[in-house]
């Protein structure tokens, strides 16, 4: 990636995911549309294509949990670049992949964010797991 070039967004990220998964687990388009109507979706071909590109509309959430699950994916996973090095754009910040991964699963706010107000919208393991994180650096999910 160039200097000045920004860090791909989650939607970009998860159109490249897609495909690699995919494509790791030796499917084809049409192998993934038959393993998501076992999982209880519908999905053309053509559309996997199109999400898979990363042209035109990026998946709703239904869509990419469901892509996922087929998958036996980690959702979390299926936005963020593999490496924690490596930014991800969220707006017109490009953040480093980790910290976006610790603040979707709900263990730390992203940037400068207020802590109280982020942990009054997180479960109570949530919290927790955040302060043995501050305390020991231990990183469990909660």
């Amino acid at each position: 990636m160039a200097i000045d070039e920004p860090a791909p967004t989650a939607s970009q990220m998860f159109a490249r995911n897609l495909r690699a998964i995919r494509q790791r687990r030796n499917w084809t388009r049409a192998r993934l549309a038959k393993q998501l109507e076992v999982v209880g979706t519908a999905m053309e071909t053509s559309t996997i294509a199109r999400l898979e590109s990363g042209n035109g509309r990026s998946p709703t959430i239904e869509e990419a949990l469901m892509l996922a699950f087929a998958l036996g994916a980690d959702p979390v996973e299926m936005f963020l670049p593999r490496s924690r090095k490596d930014n991800v754009r969220i707006g017109v910040h490009d953040i480093p992949s980790g910290d976006v991964r610790r603040w979707l699963r709900g263990k730390a706010p992203l940037r400068d964010a207020d802590r109280r107000t982020y942990f009054t919208e997180v479960s109570d393991d949530q919290i927790e797991a955040y302060e043995r994180f501050i305390r020991n650096g231990e990183l469990d999910e909660a």
